[in-house]
């Protein structure tokens, strides 16, 4: 019996030390797996670090040394405004070979905020050929633009390419006519037979107020109207208000057509204080108008080594800096566009 007990105590004493053993184990195996996890992770952090450092570095020198024509497009034009793209990292744009209306937006934003000038009370198109380079507030209406002599002007030389009217043609001066005063015709001219080609230069380059009455006459009697001739670019417009686009739209006219009138339009819109681009770039080409009626606006054709058409009004804002904006346009237009001229010889 004595035995028997003695040898039982032993085959528990035996499994207790097993199962002991086996606990040992399975806590040692616990927490040397738990502490090759930690091992694990601190080398994979360190590696990703490692990895994610060197890919902005190698970005940034790429970026930066290898390819600088390359940008975040942080916005996206809606309706005339821009939004910020959330995602924009995700979006890299090559100015070069795409639309560069993101860039070009980001300059113009980053004046306006270094000089405390609110987005809305600037709006402003630029359009190259069949590109927007640039819309801010470009469809809203201003009713301050006087851009209908422009047009009629248009009208004018279209009428005259199709023979509609003749630059022989004559017109007698009517008392009508001198309502609002003439620097060139007085009462003793009333009944005086001026040629058409002669009212027009005198309407527009010396602007007197008997050859534009002369002038609207004429065109009333010859039933030529401007609704008529824009009804495709303007339907159902007021003639009245105007906006930055719409302005483009007279401009590509005035400019794609025929050379008729040329001096005349030249004329017109060339002012001696050239307010976009100013005197550094007045006699390269650009054609512009100023006109101030409690705003400030300008709008034409800069032809310097990169054609474009703009349309700028500034609401209650100073003069420079449509000079300063137009000249920041232009710098920027000319440098993609030199870049483009270039890597497509």
């Amino acid at each position: 019996m004595l035995g028997e007990e003695k040898h039982t105590k032993i085959r528990k004493l035996k499994v207790k030390r097993k199962n002991d053993k086996r606990k040992k184990l399975i806590l040692f195996s616990f927490v040397l797996f738990f502490l090759l996890f930690i091992i694990f992770i601190m080398l994979n952090r360190k590696n990703n670090t490692t990895r994610f450092t060197y890919s902005d570095k190698l970005f940034n020198e790429k970026f930066k040394n290898y390819n600088k024509n390359m940008y975040y497009k942080k916005y996206d034009n809606k309706d005339g405004k821009y939004k910020e793209n959330k995602n924009y990292r995700f979006l890299i744009n090559n100015k070069v070979k795409n639309n560069y209306e993101s860039y070009l937006y980001e300059k113009v934003k980053t004046y306006l905020e270094d000089n405390n000038i609110l987005e809305e009370n600037i709006s402003l198109y630029i359009k190259k050929g069949n590109y927007d380079l640039l819309r801010i507030n470009h469809e809203v209406k201003k009713d301050k633009i006087e851009i209908l002599p422009l047009m009629k002007l248009i009208v004018i030389r279209n009428a005259i390419d199709e023979k509609i009217i003749k630059m022989e043609d004559n017109m007698l001066l009517d008392k009508s006519d001198l309502v609002g005063g003439s620097k060139i015709y007085n009462v003793s001219n009333i009944g005086a037979s001026i040629k058409l080609d002669r009212i027009i230069n005198e309407a527009y380059i010396n602007g007197d107020n008997a050859a534009k009455n002369i002038l609207d006459r004429y065109l009333a009697y010859r039933g030529i109207r401007i609704n008529e001739y824009f009804s495709d670019e303007f339907k159902d417009h007021d003639y009245i208000n105007f906006s930055v686009k719409d302005i483009i739209k007279v401009i590509e006219l005035y400019n794609n057509k025929s050379n008729t009138l040329n001096s005349v339009f030249d004329h017109y819109l060339r002012e001696k204080n050239d307010l976009f681009l100013k005197s550094i770039y007045s006699n390269v080409g650009n054609q512009n108008i100023l006109n101030k009626k409690g705003n400030i606006y300008d709008y034409g054709v800069v032809n310097t080594n990169s054609k474009y058409y703009y349309a700028i009004f500034l609401n209650n804002i100073e003069e420079k800096h449509i000079n300063n904006i137009g000249d920041l346009i232009n710098r920027t237009i000319e440098e993609v566009e030199n870049i483009r001229s270039i890597q497509t010889r």
